[in-house]
């Protein structure tokens, strides 16, 4: 986490009814912590809010990624810094992103980190195409078998005319 520091310098001004006022210098260092996502805050919780964490969490990514701010093959922060970062516990994050790789819009790749892997909306498509290929193929393969054909004959045929 890169952090950039600022100094800033005050001046008191005691008077303790002494003949000439004394002045004091203060020296104060504040620290802004940047996240490892490059842009602070991308991702938005608030606990008083009504909504489950998990669900504004998950929202959050999602918008994040529907506006562009995160694009497909970006990473996306661990889970134990995203927690820290917005002060929730690691387990919720940690059930957001498994609930997202579920969905489709995320993959984790173990040692390495999670990866944005398609927009909400394509990984919804993507699960409805291959849906509908599941329900062609299994009407594909009834109808042969009411006609008398086998199994390894209808992919014997595919494979002919794949070539």
């Amino acid at each position: 986490m890169a952090n950039d520091k600022w100094q800033i310098f005050l001046f008191a001004v005691e008077s303790r009814a002494a003949p000439a006022p004394s002045l004091r210098f203060l020296k104060l260092d504040l620290f802004h912590c940047r996240s490892t996502m490059g842009e602070p805050k991308m991702f938005q919780v608030d606990a008083k809010h009504p909504t489950p964490i998990y669900h504004q969490l998950d929202r959050s990514i999602r918008f994040a990624i529907a506006t562009g701010k995160l694009g497909i093959g970006d990473k996306l922060p661990t889970v134990r810094q995203l927690a820290v970062d917005l002060r929730i516990n690691a387990n919720t994050v940690a059930k957001v992103y498994a609930e997202l790789e579920r969905n489709g819009v995320v993959e984790t790749r173990r040692g390495v980190g999670t990866f944005v892997t398609a927009r909400p909306n394509e990984a919804a498509n993507r699960r409805d195409r291959e849906r509908h290929l599941r329900e062609l193929v299994d009407h594909f393969v009834a109808q042969s078998h009411e006609r008398g054909f086998s199994l390894d004959d209808v992919i014997e045929h595919l494979e002919k005319r794949r070539r």
